[in-house]
């Protein structure tokens, strides 16, 4: 418990970015949130780590979507200059 102190809600903010920008690596993100929980305002809590998550998975999908807009998709036939 005396990460929770130490990093406090700072440490969740983070925790569900990482949490939720991993692809590959899973981050067990809620267990830990919950232990923060123990000795945080829940309230706060959830409102940290919810803008925590929310970034995470933006940062997530942007990634994604350039990927696949650099990879020529034809999902991204829209964004690409068509010739006159």
């Amino acid at each position: 418990m005396e990460l929770v102190a130490v990093y406090g809600y700072v440490g969740a903010f983070l925790v569900c970015i990482l949490g939720n920008i991993s692809i590959f690596i899973h981050i067990p993100f809620a267990l830990i949130v919950y232990a923060f929980g123990s000795m945080l305002n829940p309230l706060l809590l959830g409102l940290v780590s919810g803008l925590g998550s929310t970034i995470g998975e933006m940062v997530s999908y942007h990634i994604g979507w350039g990927g696949s807009a650099r990879r020529g998709s034809p999902s991204h036939a829209h964004t690409q200059e068509t010739p006159s």
